[in-house]
């Protein structure tokens, strides 16, 4: 079935927090935390990397699973927060649907722009943020957060190419969604307006 918020004990248009696999989600976890439970958003992990953090935040989370994520998901007992697995929607990678999750799993339509995936077969390569995007759009999200997309200062080869197709990305999602606020909660170098969550916590109070 598809993703919807009403099933996470969420409401059409809340907010979203997109968690990405950058260090700044472990810096600023708890601040995080504090600004997602208060102001009501829906958090979204981008892929598996922060998923240590995911007892910092409340229920009703949602776990992005492309590629073969799948396969790199902590033991069940850690998912007790985790609301909803999103995979993309078909046709999928062989093993995309966890083995013993399928009553948690969703299926989004990712966020693509006007980017073609790489094909393997007849199957798209989806990445975890065009997944997460996805998600946030299938949730009515009013606006995007994000957190732990820091980018890359030093990158190797493979991370100068992961690096554009975030940035090609992130540009694509504004253009074409100007109605949907798109910021970053933590220091990032992609082409996003970023707002301290230590000052949006203490204007908000």
């Amino acid at each position: 079935p598809p993703l919807v918020p009403e099933e996470l004990g969420q409401r059409e248009g809340a907010d979203a927090l997109l968690i990405g696999g950058g260090a700044s989600v472990h810096t600023h976890g708890d601040a995080l935390a504090r600004l997602a439970r208060r102001e009501g958003m829906v958090v979204v992990h981008a892929n598996v990397r922060n998923l240590g953090e995911v007892q910092r935040f409340g229920p009703g989370q949602v776990v992005c699973l492309a590629g073969e994520a799948a396969l790199r998901l902590p033991p069940s007992e850690q998912l007790q927060r985790v609301g909803a697995l999103a995979v993309p929607s078909a046709p999928r990678l062989a093993g995309a649907v966890p083995a013993g999750l399928a009553h948690l799993t969703r299926q989004v339509t990712p966020f693509l722009g006007a980017a073609r995936p790489d094909q393997l077969g007849p199957v798209s390569d989806i990445g975890p943020l065009a997944l997460a995007l996805g998600a946030a759009l299938a949730l009515g999200a009013r606006r995007v957060w994000l957190a732990g997309f820091d980018g890359y200062p030093n990158a190797s080869v493979a991370q100068q190419g992961l690096a554009q197709e975030i940035h090609t990305l992130l540009e694509r999602f504004a253009a074409t969604h100007p109605d949907v606020g798109l910021r970053s909660l933590t220091p990032s170098l992609y082409p996003v307006p970023v707002e301290s969550v230590y000052a949006r916590l203490a204007a908000h109070r």
